[in-house]
């Protein structure tokens, strides 16, 4: 089992969300820029972001301590929590999504962080996404609900890293750690839509996914996040 400390967990969090502050300032191509810090204590992300779920049990995203943090319930088996940003990505699925995210935990099961991209804003079915647990990571897409995996690695998590992933190549898709390529893909057939998110999944009530302090969303390649 992972310990989480809120204290460690709230400075690497603003220091992630000073690098997508900094990218923002040097690029001026950010379309969308969420610093949880800024958002009340709630069981919702508020009316900024579409919410919805699926698996089992009563657990909900929201806000607690300056962070989106998925709060467990004793009952939850599979449970993803799912939001989405209601502003498009600039009208193009050429866009980059990154977030800062602290480890998830590993408790008789694995949960999951993940980032959405050229998600379809109608269907909730649709998107491209980066999976990160704490020793695995991974890259696919779901389409009409099926869900595809390009290509998938053991590795460990960074505690507090800024984790971008990069659609803004044509039928290739990108998942950067701080500045470090960690995985590419052909993602020919994906899904094209125009919208970005994030996901947590908790495959029980004791296995918690990583609080995320902040997330941004460029519709151009930015200089590499450095936080």
């Amino acid at each position: 089992m992972q310990d989480f400390s809120n204290t460690v967990g709230q400075a690497l969090g603003t220091l992630g969300t000073i690098g997508l502050r900094l990218t923002k300032l040097e690029n001026g191509g950010a379309v969308i820029l969420e610093d949880f810090a800024t958002y009340p204590n709630g069981t919702t992300l508020g009316d900024e972001w579409l919410q919805w779920y699926s698996g089992t049990g009563q657990g909900k995203l929201g806000i607690n301590n300056k962070y989106a943090y998925y709060n467990n319930s004793l009952d939850d088996v599979q449970r993803t929590a799912f939001a989405l940003n209601k502003t498009s990505a600039a009208g193009t699925p050429l866009h980059r999504v990154a977030a800062t995210i602290s480890t998830p935990q590993d408790v008789f099961g694995q949960s999951e962080d993940l980032l959405i991209a050229n998600a379809d804003y109608a269907t909730d079915t649709d998107y491209i996404f980066a999976g990160m647990t704490w020793t695995k990571i991974r890259l696919g897409y779901v389409k009409a609900g099926k869900e595809t995996v390009l290509m998938e690695r053991t590795w460990l998590f960074k505690n507090g890293s800024t984790y971008c992933l990069d659609c803004t190549t044509p039928n290739t898709v990108k998942l950067y750690e701080n500045t470090n390529l960690l995985m590419e893909a052909s993602s020919a057939g994906a899904p094209t839509g125009e919208y970005t998110g994030f996901a947590m999944k908790a495959p029980n009530g004791a296995s918690r996914p990583g609080v995320i302090g902040s997330f941004a969303v460029w519709d151009a390649p930015p200089k590499p996040v450095t936080a």
